[in-house]
This record gives C-alpha cells, sequence and structure tokens, in this order.
C-alpha cells in the first residue's frame, strides 16, 4: 500500500512493519492520499497481514467493518476438484 518495492524499503517479509524503519515511519499510503483527498477510506479483514494493532495501520483508514480474517473450508465433497490432491499432505484433505 506504499507503492514502493521491497528492494527499495528493505522489508522482504512480514516481521518489519515498515513505519518502525525512520525513513518510511510518515510515508503516505494509497489509503491515507485519498482520505487528504476526500475520500472515506475502510478496511476490512486482513490488510497489512493483520486485522488490528499496528501492522493493520490505523492511520490509513476511516473505519473498519470487519476484523475476520481467512477463507472458510469449502464442504467435503467441493475440495481438491482441481485434480491435484496427491500434491497436499493429508492433513489438509482430512479436515
Amino acid at each position: 500500500m506504499t507503492g514502493l518495492r521491497p528492494s527499495t524499503t528493505g522489508v522482504y517479509g512480514n516481521l518489519t512493519w515498515f513505519r518502525d524503519i525512520p525513513k518510511y515511519r510518515q510515508w503516505v499510503t494509497i489509503p491515507q492520499y485519498f482520505r487528504q483527498h476526500g475520500y472515506m477510506a475502510w478496511t476490512g479483514g486482513k490488510i497489512y497481514h493483520r486485522a488490528k494493532g499496528k501492522f493493520s495501520d490505523p492511520i490509513a483508514w476511516d473505519h473498519q467493518y470487519s476484523i475476520r480474517t481467512g477463507t472458510p473450508f469449502p464442504p467435503v465433497q467441493k475440495r481438491y476438484q482441481h485434480g491435484m490432491r496427491e500434491n497436499f499432505p493429508i492433513q489438509f484433505y482430512n479436515t
């Protein structure tokens, strides 16, 4: 949401928060930009890999409509219709 590549920020994983890096602490993200120009920015679910807390970037949003994350498993009869069942560990298709 910053428009910057990992090779620019040095953030290559989900363990480092870009706002913890002094150079990017005040960086304006896309939702912040829209908010500064008269739009409302809403978030829901897993934006920035966390639904709440600092990793959700609360300063970027006017409202958060949901903190739910993830997708439920499909019904058993609908799983693995792609023909690749043998490529998944047994614990995935027994649940």
